[in-house]
């Protein structure tokens, strides 16, 4: 996304949402592992298919 940003110019334009941080830009935010989340439906795995915040 950044390199969007970069190209397009929209690196220096500040709005609302950029103050309030997007929750996937966190460090804590981890996403689906898409893999995990078959071999569970499948039933070749156990476990949650989507893992906890850290």
């Amino acid at each position: 996304m950044l390199g969007l940003e970069a190209l397009t110019g929209s690196l220096d334009n500040f709005g609302f949402e950029d103050y309030l941080s997007d929750p996937c830009d966190s460090e804590t935010f981890r996403p689906a592992d898409m893999h995990h989340g078959m071999e569970v439906r499948h039933g070749i795995s156990k476990g949650p298919i989507c893992p906890s915040f850290i």
